[in-house]
């Protein structure tokens, strides 16, 4: 039910999600994001709906007796106050309009940030976040954020490095990104790997590098950030980070 239409029959073009629609009113979307097989829109009203497979709770609802649905429904407990949206796998994150961020589905690696682990849960707030949310991007297994002051925390898997500790010792709470000395102003989080841009617009990415995903020349895995590697240096002063499962773009 992923496609939100009321049925679960695939389609090889576009078809409208049931009750999200572009004319004024509560039912108009700003923002969508999609995981594996679900989701979720913010609405004009800064309600968030969900729609698709639910047996990991991406849905939002901590009841076992919620199924999953092929039609949008509503993320219980988030107080119509939501800023931005970020999923991606299983589990999906939202900033709240006080610059909190909670989170639900998956949380099998902590990935939810509450600083407990369990095959998954409904909406919880993130535990000890260390500051004011700009920013929340979603792995596969784990969560980063961007918080005020340009620094960036993340939680979750840390197989990888993703976390970019320096260690790969996981977290079910946020941890620091080291090794960023000057303030970030976007971060993305991939499938198993993450990347920042600075205000001097340079790059730095860490995790998994088996593909070339860290852009470093090498295909290694980094457990703190290391430089986008190019001859005489990499800047970009308007640049948007896209994420990708075994790869970064940046636009």
């Amino acid at each position: 039910g992923q496609l939100g239409t009321g049925n679960n029959t695939p389609s090889t073009t576009a078809v409208q999600v049931a009750g999200i629609t572009g004319a004024s009113g509560a039912t108009r979307a700003t923002q969508v994001v999609s995981g594996a097989s679900h989701s979720c829109a913010l609405l004009v009203n800064d309600n968030v709906k969900c729609w698709g497979l639910n047996n990991y709770r991406q849905l939002g609802s901590p009841a076992l007796s919620v199924g999953s649905s092929s039609t949008p429904v509503d993320v219980p407990n988030l107080a119509n106050n939501i800023s931005q949206l970020a999923s991606m796998a299983d589990h999906t994150c939202a900033i709240h309009q006080s610059d909190t961020i909670t989170c639900w589905g998956a949380d099998a690696y902590g990935q939810l940030g509450d600083g407990t682990v369990a095959p998954y849960k409904g909406a919880v707030a993130v535990d000890n976040l260390g500051g004011d949310a700009r920013q929340v991007s979603t792995g596969v297994n784990h969560t980063c954020a961007l918080i005020s002051g340009g620094r960036v925390r993340c939680w979750g898997d840390n197989t990888y490095g993703q976390l970019g500790t320096g260690t790969t010792t996981a977290s079910s709470r946020p941890v620091s990104v080291i090794g960023l000395t000057r303030p970030v102003v976007e971060v993305t989080a991939g499938g198993y790997h993450s990347c920042a841009r600075l205000d001097t617009g340079a790059i730095y990415c860490w995790g998994r590098g088996t593909k070339g995903q860290l852009g470093n020349a090498t295909a290694e895995n980094k457990l703190a950030p290391t430089a986008v590697d190019r001859e005489g240096g990499i800047r970009f002063a308007n640049v948007r980070l896209a994420k990708g499962g075994g790869h970064s773009s940046f636009f």
